[in-house]
């Protein structure tokens, strides 16, 4: 007989010691041989940890398995343990191309399907992330699973109700990105195909995601993906400016990322260039991969600023800090910290725990939910985004804190008077920084994203950067005036110095809320140095009202480029 097979015995005329003789009688049976199994030949599919509250599913903690093998298996006396305590399977078998539900004795009955295996001290799955281990009759693992919660991708799933579901059963690395929450209106799948199943090749090669230089000569290379170890202990690896190879230094078969020493050290500011060729992916692709890496400095005041941000977003979006590093210096921002003012202190500290070099002049945005961002802002940059968490920031006014360990790198005290005054509504509209070199907490350096961009820039130079131009400077003899013809400080008196002679000045007062009421001049032609005055009067000839005003002087060269700009309050003042 064949292992596997069906079969049916057939008997007639036998007779009971009563002498009663029988008909013609049938039986069908399976003839099952149990066959040793070996690594890979089950895995585990689907895992139920948290099962409150009730979506769909039984009540019942449970791990799915499937037998993609062509082998027969009898459980009997198989083990699943978890990271501290195991069970044993009583009993069962299953055949090639077959589910199994494994629960615990008491929860057999709560599955209405035959295939469900009872597990003798059943481990307690932890809902926030466990290790899950299939062990064969003879000591071998057959599969382990070290899931974490994050692998739900969805937040609401997360809290309960729904399973994980393995996404592609042929994956041969099988990592955090191949699982996810199920899709099924009833929170899992037990013993069926999973709602998220795919099992389409991967056919894309893999890349390179992040370089992390170490002192004082090694080297972090993370991918994409599940890497093939032993195509990356004998690729090409190449860097510009040269360096040699000594070590690398590997984790595991389907790593993703590797760690490479090298005999010289790295030098500090200088950036290489790195490529990679022979490299596979654990589905055996491969193509030339190209990185930068430099070795990390300490960034301190004015080397990093915060950008851009929200903290009034979009309905189920969170808020998100966007940093621009103002300086020349390659700087991980791992152990940076959040934070913001709460019971009249600085508080609610958040850290970023993972590497990440911000590049000179470059940007990066942290938020908890950065795919929202890339969802929901057209103007987003890709590969600009850290997931991090952020302390929560008030949507009408708060104070961001940026700090690099104790010492405080940068911080935004905002209010939500700073948006555009004509905007109907600020929902999900960031901040910008005008000029990265002006005051953090000047209101005037900062004005709601532009509405053709999709009210935020995350990742990229700002909609409303405008960079302060100093080849000179010019200032206020007192920047309070009172033109109520009193005969003390009746006009602005405003003086200058230019680098250059022959330049063409402009000159523009702004109010409060970023609207201009008054042109003073343009396109006028200035020497090194002078002065000018303003009487308080706008446009079109009225007095301007009590408050505080910007002044924009811009100066050009008479070949159209800008020479010169700057911007500074001033207080016009009155009786009341």
């Amino acid at each position: 007989m064949l292992n596997g097979g069906s079969y049916t015995i057939f008997s007639n005329n036998i007779e009971d010691v009563s002498g009663n003789i029988s008909g013609e009688q049938s039986l069908n049976y399976e003839y099952l041989v149990g066959e040793t199994p070996q690594s890979g030949d089950l895995i585990i599919t689907e895992i139920f940890a948290d099962p409150t509250p009730i979506i769909g599913l039984p009540d019942a903690e449970y791990i799915e398995i499937y037998n993609g093998s062509d082998k027969i298996f009898d459980l009997s006396n198989w083990q699943l343990n978890d990271a501290s305590s195991g069970g044993t399977i009583v009993a069962g078998w299953i055949l090639p191309d077959s589910y199994g539900i494994l629960t615990s004795t008491s929860n057999v009955d709560s599955f209405l399907v035959s295939n469900v295996y009872a597990v003798s001290s059943f481990p307690s799955l932890n809902n926030s992330g466990d290790d899950i281990q299939i062990t064969g009759p003879n000591g071998i693992q057959i599969d382990k699973v070290s899931y974490t919660d994050d692998w739900y991708m969805d937040e609401n799933k997360q809290s309960g109700g729904y399973s994980l579901e393995l996404i592609n059963l042929n994956d041969p690395c099988s990592d955090a990105s191949n699982w996810s929450a199920s899709n099924s209106a009833t929170g899992g799948t037990p013993g069926l195909e999973n709602s998220i199943y795919d099992n389409n090749a991967d056919e894309d090669a893999p890349y390179i995601t992040q370089t992390v230089a170490l002192p004082p000569n090694f080297l972090e290379i993370y991918f994409n993906e599940g890497m093939d170890s032993i195509s990356l202990a004998t690729a090409s690896i190449n860097t510009a400016p040269g360096l040699i190879i000594q070590s690398r230094y590997i984790a595991s078969a389907f790593a993703n990322s590797m760690i490479i020493q090298f005999n010289e050290n790295i030098e500090t500011g200088q950036l290489y260039s790195l490529n990679i060729q022979g490299a596979q992916d654990c589905w055996l692709n491969s193509n030339t991969m190209f990185g930068t890496f430099a070795m990390a400095e300490a960034g301190i005041i004015g080397d990093v600023i915060i950008n851009e941000f929200v903290s009034n977003p979009y309905t189920d979006g969170k808020d998100w800090v966007e940093l621009y590093n103002n300086s020349d210096k390659y700087i991980d921002l791992m152990n940076w910290q959040f934070a913001n003012f709460d019971d009249d202190t600085i508080s609610n500290f958040d850290i970023i725990q993972d590497h990440y070099v911000l590049y000179p002049n470059d940007y990066v945005v942290i938020s908890e939910d950065t795919s929202f961002i890339l969802e929901n802002y057209p103007a987003s940059v890709h590969g600009k985004f850290l997931q991090s968490n952020l302390p929560s920031y008030n949507n009408d006014s708060s104070s961001i804190y940026l700090f690099n360990f104790t010492e405080l790198i940068d911080k935004v005290s905002y209010g939500s008077d700073w948006h555009f005054s004509l905007l109907d509504d600020t929902d999900g509209v960031s901040l910008e920084r005008i000029d990265p070199n002006g005051e953090s907490n000047n209101s005037f350096n900062w004005h709601s994203a532009a509405e053709s961009i999709g009210f935020g820039t995350p990742g990229r130079k700002n909609s409303q950067y405008i960079p302060a131009v100093y080849n000179g400077s010019f200032s206020f003899t007192n920047n309070i005036f009172s033109p109520d013809s009193d005969g003390f400080e009746d006009v602005l008196q405003v003086t200058y110095e230019m680098n250059e002679e022959g330049l063409l000045g402009q000159v523009s007062i702004y109010d409060d809320k970023g609207r201009i009421i008054k042109n003073l001049f343009s396109n006028e032609l200035m020497g090194s140095s002078g002065s000018f005055t303003w009487d308080g009067t706008t446009n079109d000839g009225a007095k301007a009202s009590i408050g505080v005003y910007v002044m924009l002087f811009e100066a050009f060269s008479t070949d159209g480029s800008v020479f010169f700009t700057q911007t500074k309050a001033f207080t016009l003042a009155g009786k009341i």
